[in-house]
């Protein structure tokens, strides 16, 4: 598919795109629980009002 686009990609970059699309990295897990927390907190202080 890249070359029908005539795109050249290193294979060395596709695989490691590749490979963060399976397994995201341990800053990417934390961010989404995170998150989670926050919108927990946020919930929390709009009953609090």
């Amino acid at each position: 598919m890249r070359a029908a686009h005539g795109i050249s990609i290193a294979p060395s970059t596709y695989y490691a795109a590749r490979k963060r699309e399976l397994a995201p990295s341990p800053g990417t897990v934390r961010d989404e629980e995170l998150k989670e927390q926050i919108k927990e907190q946020i919930k929390e202080q709009i009953k609090e009002v």
